[in-house]
């Protein structure tokens, strides 16, 4: 269904498939979907569907509402991979743009990210992703930062990006069996068929996350552990690699600054804890000066710093989820020749 305001057909711009997954998102879809059909895009080269994974709250009845095309996931796995396969599937044209109900897209967005994708080396085109709230929470604040990627080709982006719909068809689409990772994952085939993932120096969303609880956080960090792992296992030839060392470093990391206060204690030497302490404090400072630029404040490095550091145990534990998934599953290696996705 083509929504937005009444605007002057232009059939110099491609035609743009929207696909807006959500799960009880409540009034930021409606945002969402508003900020979609106030895009500078001609209204008649954008088609809007809508994925819902079994919403309680009437996120349906909102999406008709704003014109898109629902399809409702009433049971089975319920997954991000899912929704948007299903999305991408339904479309019709030939670009598929995914965000998820929790974002407000930029005005300009989509004419910067065609032009973008209008290169036949490139695949898949995102921008700048920023918490429209950043500082209600600490949280808030540390995942606000972590959004930052460095603009040109990259190994990955987030749910939120353009892609072609034929290498899509072609590999499969996203990965079922992930919970977390899948686009990672999804981009790292891209790539080995030649196609480039690139990060325009553009905005793109302002973003929603509400995250105002410590449990909250704790979850996320533990998902981000465990599509570490399992990107990991399943990407790891090329530039992939990186993830076997990020895994290792990590582990390593979260070794050092547990085991060696226990060591110490154990061999009655606490005066070495001076050392560790200098150690830890000299680790928080250079994270605060690497990162004071871009944080625009002493405290927000610091906050990031601790962060940093403290993300390593939640970290930890997701990862060893990925292990004993990657045990219990045992998927095979990703390839761009034999590997695709279920469903």
């Amino acid at each position: 269904m083509i929504v937005g305001p009444d605007r002057p057909a232009s059939q110099d711009l491609p035609a743009i498939s929207v696909v807006v997954i959500g799960h009880n998102e409540g009034d930021r879809l409606a945002r969402c979907l508003e900020s979609i059909s106030a895009v500078d895009y001609p209204a008649d080269r954008v088609e809007l569907t809508y994925v819902d994974s079994n919403s309680t709250d009437g996120s349906c009845a909102v999406a008709q509402s704003a014109g898109a095309a629902v399809i409702r996931i009433t049971e089975g796995p319920l997954s991000a991979a899912r929704a948007r396969n299903l999305g991408w599937r339904a479309a019709r044209y030939d670009l598929v743009h995914f965000f998820d109900g929790d974002t407000e897209v930029d005005p300009q967005w989509f004419r910067k990210a065609v032009a973008r994708i209008e290169d036949p080396s490139v695949g898949c085109v995102f921008g700048h992703c920023t918490e429209c709230r950043p500082t209600t929470s600490i949280y808030m604040r540390m995942c606000n930062f972590d959004w930052h990627v460095p603009a040109g080709s990259c190994r990955y982006c987030g749910g939120i990006a353009l892609f072609r719909r034929e290498p899509l068809e072609r590999l499969g689409g996203f990965c079922e069996q992930m919970v977390a990772g899948e686009e990672p994952e999804l981009c790292y085939r891209l790539r080995q068929v030649g196609l480039r993932v690139w990060c325009l120096d553009e905005p793109m969303v302002l973003h929603d996350l509400d995250m105002t609880r410590f449990t909250q956080y704790w979850r996320r960090v533990v998902r981000s552990g465990w599509a570490y792992c399992v990107v990991a296992f399943l990407c790891r030839t090329g530039p992939e690699r990186l993830w076997v060392r990020e895994n290792l470093v990590n582990l390593f990391e979260v070794g050092f600054w547990v085991g060696f206060p226990l060591a110490v204690l154990a061999l009655r030497q606490p005066r070495v804890l001076i050392l560790f302490v200098a150690l830890a404090l000299l680790r928080i400072a250079w994270i605060m000066a690497k990162t004071r630029g871009r944080a625009g404040s002493w405290s927000t490095a610091m906050l990031y710093a601790l962060h940093c550091q403290f993300s390593r145990i939640p970290l930890l534990v997701g990862q060893l989820q990925g292990v004993a998934y990657l045990l219990s599953r045992r998927p095979s290696k990703a390839s761009s020749a034999g590997y695709r996705p279920s469903g």
